[in-house]
């Protein structure tokens, strides 16, 4: 039988008397799209921080393919295949999407190289760089130094980036965010293929994306998940109506 990748058992952290996170136990399973929303100042920000390794908790623990990664640091959690996209820091953007793939597959196999023109004749590199690039459309421009790319297509140069790392769970926070209509659609469809491979936790504000993604959510109100259940469930709660009046960016 399946078991969660990933699991948080009643997380808990504090900035002084402040309770950032408060007792925060979900769980992700292999193939699917786990979707973590709540309003403003809910606490999502320091929980994805918590799970990557950017903050200590309090008290409570994570596990990871059924190991505790309490004592690991993100660098250790990234390298043992729980991937966090869509960072700005993820891109260099005076390199081309290719280069850019490329490093995430050479970072994959921790492998480096002084001279990165010459590293990047390895073949077997160069080849699944180019699948990952061809996977989220941008292989018209792989050439494209990714400082002139727009939003939209930086949102799908990062879920290449990391797909090349083979994640065994990734974790997205606010990937719709700003890419508009047309980009919204097209990582909405892209993110649904990928779910088999890698699952998501998804952190996301844009509602119509998490309702046609998500198989679960879980809804963080003042650092505690008030509910968790599929979208029929969320869609007719009233805690979650009443909890999303005043909905914006955190």
């Amino acid at each position: 039988m399946a078991e969660p990748i990933l699991r948080l058992f009643n997380l808990t952290k504090r900035f002084g008397a402040l309770q950032a996170t408060d007792s925060v136990s979900l769980d992700l399973w292999p193939g699917e799209i786990h979707a973590l929303i709540g309003p403003n100042g809910a606490g999502k920000s320091t929980l994805v921080k918590l799970i990557v390794g950017e903050l200590r908790q309090n008290s409570g623990s994570i596990e990871f393919e059924g190991r505790c990664i309490d004592a690991l640091g993100s660098a250790e959690r990234a390298s043992r295949g729980l991937a966090r996209s869509f960072q700005v820091s993820s891109i260099f953007p005076e390199f081309t999407v290719f280069e850019n793939v490329f490093l995430a597959v050479q970072g994959a196999e921790r492998k480096t190289y002084r001279f990165f023109r010459r590293a990047l004749s390895n073949s077997e590199f160069s080849g699944r760089a180019s699948a990952q690039i061809d996977r989220v459309r941008l292989s018209a421009r792989s050439g494209t130094v990714a400082s002139e790319l727009s939003h939209g297509e930086r949102r799908r140069l990062e879920v290449a980036m990391a797909l090349a790392m083979r994640p065994k769970a990734l974790l997205l926070d606010e990937p719709m965010a700003g890419v508009g209509a047309e980009g919204t659609r097209e990582l909405t469809k892209l993110l649904s293929e990928i779910r088999e491979e890698s699952p998501i936790l998804l952190i996301e504000h844009d509602m119509d994306a998490v309702f046609a993604l998500a198989d679960r959510i879980s809804v963080l109100v003042s650092g505690r998940v008030v509910s968790t259940g599929g979208v029929a469930e969320i869609r007719r709660s009233d805690e979650v109506r009443r909890a999303y009046l005043g909905f914006g960016d955190e």
